[in-house]
């Protein structure tokens, strides 16, 4: 699914000062669902490991990121943050965060915007995308592993 976000016109950041400078044409924000566009594999891929990954957890992004274009598990699913054909940021939403409460999920992570796009609230539309797929989780999935008092 891609969900484009109409926008006002873009203001400058309030961290840096700058104003984003989006491709010519460009009015509109999409988020792309990689397990649903996997044309968006290697580039999600690519930009992830730029933003998170260090040489010892370069796979894990790719192993993650390409496994869940084929689960039928409701996650893990990986966001791209477009503007046109250019990539402002990312986010993922999996089942653990390599914690050791496996009934703490799912997780929000690699949350990502590019300098010059941040101070416009795209960060939250990438956390609205991934609350609409927990809400769609059914709900004995979300509470099984919660522990009885």
């Amino acid at each position: 699914m891609v969900r484009a976000f109409d926008q006002e016109p873009l203001t400058r950041s309030r961290r840096t000062g700058r104003t984003p400078n989006p491709k010519q044409g460009a009015d509109r924000m999409n988020i792309i669902n990689v397990r649903e566009r996997p044309e968006y594999k290697d580039q999600a891929i690519v930009y992830f490991q730029s933003k998170w990954a260090n040489e010892n957890s370069l796979m894990v992004y790719e192993d993650c990121i390409s496994w869940s274009i084929k689960t039928d598990s409701p996650l893990p699913v990986w966001y791209l943050l477009m503007d046109g054909e250019s990539i402002a940021g990312c986010a993922g939403l999996v089942t653990n965060d390599f914690i050791s409460r496996m009934d703490l999920w799912p997780w929000l992570c690699a949350l990502y915007i590019e300098p010059d796009y941040r101070g416009n609230a795209y960060a939250s539309l990438l956390m609205s995308q991934g609350q609409t797929i927990v809400l769609n989780i059914p709900c004995a999935a979300r509470i099984s592993s919660i522990p009885e008092s």
